[in-house]
This record gives structure tokens, sequence and C-alpha cells, in this order.
């Protein structure tokens, strides 16, 4: 009651401005692969980190699959004798070319003989260099498909809602998990254009009045958002005034007053 009676003296709500408070990040995350959920890393309420690991899916096969790729990328035995015999044949040839040139110690069909046999060698060289970068490729885009068997966080924030069960057969695009970051909340609301004009006029004595588990407090807002176009029936903008809400008091999803600080 002290509370309530703090923020009618000291702030005025102008014209019954009421919004919904949203956290700043709120996402549902789902694989990008049909298969069935091996683990669960986490639970609702569970604090994490971006890049997590949240959930995984059996990965048994493609795990096999990028080891396999792995090998056939890290065997250059083929190639790295076909060098070492082009350097030693190259070497000849050069040889012999300055010899049948100096001396005509060596026959001109036994010269043109080592050429082409230095123009296959070397055709076959690039052949292998061409094939070794196919096969890397082909190790990267396995190790890529490999990672899209789990489901990592891309921000900080909590788990708020989770989709799925382990053993349970998941589908592509299919949401598993909800994670949500309320570190930074907003307030939306629509207001018409006179209201808007007046909004950014005292944007810097704007207040927000919200109501949480055990007490109704003030945090301080800023306008981050304003839209540039009314909505075609009622003429009104969208407007979101972000604030800090590190401590979690606010709860997103409730509703809440935007206030002016009496001067």
């Amino acid at each position: 009651m002290k509370s309530i009676l703090f923020i009618c003296l000291t702030y005025l709500n102008y014209a019954n401005l009421i919004g919904i408070v949203k956290p700043i990040e709120d996402v549902n995350l789902s694989f990008s692969m049909d298969a069935k959920l091996m683990s669960i890393e986490i639970k609702e309420g569970d604090k994490i980190k971006i890049d997590q690991i949240l959930m995984r899916q059996d990965s048994r096969l493609q795990k096999l699959e990028v080891q396999r790729r792995k090998l056939v990328y890290d065997d250059t035995s083929q190639i790295d004798t076909i060098f070492k015999n082009l350097k030693l044949l190259k070497e000849m040839v050069t040889t012999k070319e300055r010899l049948f040139k100096n001396s005509q110690t060596v026959s001109k069909a036994e010269l043109k003989r080592n050429q082409m046999q230095l123009n296959k060698m070397q055709g076959e060289y690039d052949s292998l260099a061409s094939t070794k970068i196919k096969e890397k490729l082909e190790y990267l885009i396995s190790s890529e498909i490999l990672s899209s068997y789990f489901v990592k966080s891309p921000i900080n924030g909590r788990v708020v809602e989770v989709k799925a069960s382990i053993g349970e057969w998941v589908k592509t695009g299919e949401t598993v998990v909800r994670v949500v970051d309320s570190s930074t909340c907003y307030l939306e609301l629509n207001v018409d254009l006179t209201t808007a004009k007046i909004l950014l006029e005292k944007q810097k004595n704007i207040f927000i009045e919200i109501t949480g588990l055990n007490e109704t407090f003030i945090k301080k807002g800023q306008i981050k958002y304003l839209s540039t176009i009314a909505d075609t029936g009622s003429g009104w903008v969208k407007v979101k005034i972000y604030f800090d809400n590190k401590d979690l008091k606010a709860i997103p999803g409730v509703t809440a007053k935007l206030l002016f600080k009496k001067p």
C-alpha cells in the first residue's frame, strides 16, 4: 500500500497507457534434422549461456561418417608419392633437354617420350590435388551436418519451456525448447499520434509501473522503437519502451502502466 501511494504522489499515468511487458529475446529452438532425441541437458528454469548444448539427437551414424571422411582426407600417401616422383621426373627431363640441346647425346624420341610421361604424371598430380580439395569439403560438410544433431542456445538466458522427451522422434523445425533473455525487457503498447508526440517530448522522464510477485515497483524506460507506420484501422502506432531488468523483478507477459514523473 505504501509503495502504491508513493507512485501516485510521484508519477502521473498519462491517458491510462497500458501495455505488455516482453523480454528482449524470446527464442523457440528446433533441430534441423529428423532423428530420435537422445538426451536433454537442461530443465525448465535453468540459466544457460550462449552456445551451450541443450539437447542431442541420435548422431552415431553421422559421427562414423565424419570419422570416415576425415580418414579419407588425411590419407595423403598417394599424392605424396606422385609429388616425389614428379619432382624427380622434372629434374630428369630438364637434364635430358639440356643434353639434347648441347650435345645431342639424347635422342629426340627419348626426350619426347619422357616429356609425355611428365605431362601425364603432372595431370595425375593435379587430379589428385583436386580430389583432396573435394575430400576436405566433404569432411567439412559432414562435420557441419553432425552439428545439426545438437540444439545450442543462441543467447544467454533461461529455459522457460521444454517441449520434447527423451526417445521421442523429433522432426525438422519442430520447437523442442524455448529460451528467454529477460535481463532487458520492453513495454509494448499502441498509442495515437498525439500521445506518441508527447512520449517523444517527455522521453527523459518516462517510467513504467509494474506489479511483480510481491510488490509494485517502478522502472525507468527509454523509447527505442516508434513505428513509422500507423495501423490502418485505428490510426495508432506501436511503441517499445525498453528498461533494465537484471534483477528479474519484472515478469514478461504481465501488463504494466506507462508513467511520467511529475515536475
